[in-house]
């Protein structure tokens, strides 16, 4: 559970995360550390003790410098290494017993970039000179939400408030530049000019820990259509959390050392199994071990939770645009929905593949109809006239109609970056303010 946020008051967390009573006196200063993580158990410390007026710590009181989540008290010269000891790695500075903290700490890097979330929580941390925004979070111990790191696919888009930034000479960039005129940047494609502010639309709650990494065993393979593959699997050693629906993992494809990352197909309730939905590529390292090796019975590693397309805690109209295996993680979260407690708010789910023989999962779409009788459901194939019933002609964008929606709807959009964009144009059009349309960008990955 994400805290509200206090900028006149930062909290000081103890060893079991339990909120210490603030007894700070008027010369004392608290900075919220963030330690590089060497494994789940990592701490943060503890300290406090009066600053000397005028000293050291009056300069970062001045200053108010936040490096991070986890709390600490820096006081004097006396605690420079406490300082020192909590930075990432790669951005410790010489231990100089002459130089004031406040100038050893604008020394570590070139510039400071700062993360707004979306439940109004922020944290900064350093940038190296060169290094990206997305590489430095990471070191600071901030997951932010990414996927490809090479800027192909969207998922580290933030937009850019305050400050200037370049992109990494080379890098692939997957925005549009009308989307770059708005401030949108993609953080592992992002290096500093300056101190710069991005905001991110998601809380700080999915960010705060890492990754857990694990085993899983193929317990069945199916061909659901002529370009879609369901791998079904169940976890072994799986990491301590659970996930939101909407999120994604990663999977280490067998016999290589190539990682491919799938929206599960379903929600944190069916754990230890897990469904993932495999669009099928020629020549692609997964779909040439989903059709030639792989059986029952094998062994997958795995990595999750990930991803910051989650569902919002809200009761009114939920929309959801699904092109393809987008439908995957729009199918997590329908079951979320339907197994909260209290009423299930109105759903709209439009979903539509290329041609008939692409279309798959129409039986676990009719169910969630019985299941949820507030969900309506509209189908729809973009090539052909399709005689399967209930199925229509058009694409996921077309199926949203004309009438204006309401408002306060809430829209979760999946599937390739051009149906992505579309989506997010006509449901503006139609009413959807930008903050309340949440995208996931499905990009197909080279063999």
């Amino acid at each position: 559970m994400v805290r509200p946020h206090r900028r006149r008051a930062p909290r000081v967390l103890g060893r079991a995360g339990r909120e210490l009573p603030d007894r700070r006196g008027a010369g004392e200063v608290r900075l919220r550390v963030r330690a590089p993580l060497e494994g789940r158990g990592a701490r943060g410390v503890q300290r406090r003790r009066p600053v000397r007026p005028g000293g050291d710590g009056e300069l970062l009181r001045r200053g108010r410098h936040r490096l991070g989540r986890r709390a600490a008290v820096l006081h004097g010269r006396g605690d420079r290494r406490l300082a020192q000891d909590r930075l990432p790695l790669r951005a410790r500075v010489p231990d100089a017993a002459d130089q004031p903290l406040a100038e050893a700490l604008s020394t570590v890097t070139a510039h400071v970039a700062t993360i707004r979330f979306e439940d109004g929580e922020d944290v900064a941390f350093p940038v190296p000179a060169g290094g990206s925004v997305l590489d430095a979070a990471d070191d600071a111990g901030y997951f932010l939400a990414s996927q490809c790191r090479a800027g192909s696919c969207g998922t580290c888009a933030a937009t850019l408030t305050a400050g200037r930034t370049s992109d990494i000479p080379g890098r692939a960039q997957s925005l549009l530049p009308s989307e770059r005129s708005a401030g949108a940047r993609l953080l592992c494609s992002t290096v500093l000019d300056g101190d710069a502010t991005f905001e991110v639309p998601y809380p700080i709650g999915l960010v705060v820990d890492r990754p857990g990494k694990g085993r899983a065993r193929v317990t069945s393979v199916e061909r659901l259509s002529g370009t879609v593959t369901e791998l079904a699997l169940e976890l072994l050693d799986p990491p301590e959390t659970g996930f939101l629906a909407g999120q994604y993992a990663r999977l280490k494809v067998p016999g290589t050392d190539e990682w491919r990352s799938y929206s599960m197909a379903t929600c944190g309730a069916q754990l230890p199994e897990m469904r993932f939905c495999v669009k099928l590529i020629p020549g692609g390292a997964m779909t040439g071990y989903l059709e030639a090796g792989c059986r029952p019975g094998d062994e997958i590693e795995i990595e999750y939770p990930l991803g910051a397309f989650t569902l919002r805690e809200s009761a009114e109209p939920h929309i959801f645009v699904a092109g393809g295996t987008g439908l995957a993680p729009v199918l997590s979260m329908l079951d979320e929905l339907r197994t909260r407690r209290g009423p299930t708010p109105p759903v709209t789910l439009c979903f539509a593949c290329q041609s008939e023989s692409d279309l798959f999962y129409l039986d676990e779409i009719e169910m969630r109809g019985f299941w949820m009788p507030s969900l309506r459901t509209r189908v729809a194939v973009t090539e052909g006239a399709p005689s399967t019933p209930g199925v229509g002609t058009g694409t996921p964008v077309s199926l949203l109609g004309s009438r204006p929606l309401a408002p306060e709807s809430r829209a979760y959009v999946c599937g390739p970056p051009g149906m992505i964009a579309a989506a997010v144009a006509r449901l503006g059009e139609l009413g959807v303010p930008p903050d309340r349309i949440h995208t996931e960008k499905f990009v197909a990955t080279d063999v």
